[in-house]
């Protein structure tokens, strides 16, 4: 893929992208595409850098597409995915666990590790939305081993961690992200910190990509 190219994502759920998604001179080269959840079988994956599975997406829907996307994670692919895993839909990561308490220290945002996905952004830039707790995640999708932990909950964070990172063995990116779509995030044009996640994942997606490419010249 040349320098100049466009990435693609494909943003799969019911859902319409949020229009400040379609700015493409704020991400370029990185482009995205909404994709119907229910057309997904007839998708090309391999021209798409990641998917971004929206938490409204239709869980049992997209488990009967799950040799697909684990086919498309072995040949280098990313997800990111957003919500709740009620479904084993991705072999690896865990059913989802709420937090017990749903009280603010519950549900406060703690980082775990440094990563560009977060850059600019601080646990209290996640934990609060117009004041209010909560909106960032309620609960975790149990990561693999191997995984990085990047956000925890509670007061125990290392074991409710929110957002982590995993490099599969078998080729292959998953971000979880266990609460609302992490590229929409931030849509209530408050102007936080937290704007910069789509720019961020933007960011980390075309450096990732354009690694992989000067690995294979």
């Amino acid at each position: 893929m040349p320098a100049d190219q466009d990435i693609y994502v494909a943003c799969v759920g019911p859902d319409k992208m949020a229009p400040s998604l379609d700015n493409r001179a704020r991400f370029a080269p990185v482009v995205f595409e909404r994709v119907d959840q229910y057309d997904l079988s007839d998708q090309d994956l391999t021209r798409f850098a990641a998917l971004s599975v929206s938490i409204h997406a239709d869980q049992r829907f997209l488990l009967s597409q799950k040799d697909a996307i684990a086919r498309y994670l072995d040949q280098g692919g990313i997800v990111l995915w957003s919500g709740p895993m009620a479904y084993p839909v991705i072999d690896g990561v865990g059913e989802f666990t709420p937090r017990p308490k749903r009280n603010l220290a519950g549900l406060t945002v703690t980082r775990l590790a440094d990563h560009p996905l977060f850059d600019g952004i601080t646990g209290q830039d996640l934990t609060f939305r117009k004041g209010v707790a909560g909106f960032w995640g309620r609960g975790h999708n149990p990561a693999p081993e191997d995984a990085l932990l990047l956000n925890g909950l509670d007061a125990d964070p290392e074991n409710a961690p929110v957002d982590w990172i995993w490099n599969r063995p078998d080729g292959g990116i998953v971000i979880s992200h266990a609460g609302n779509d992490f590229l929409t995030f931030a849509q209530s044009g408050i102007g936080t910190a937290a704007d910069q996640l789509a720019p961020n994942f933007a960011k980390w997606l075309t450096s990732h990509v354009m690694t992989l490419q000067e690995e294979q010249v």
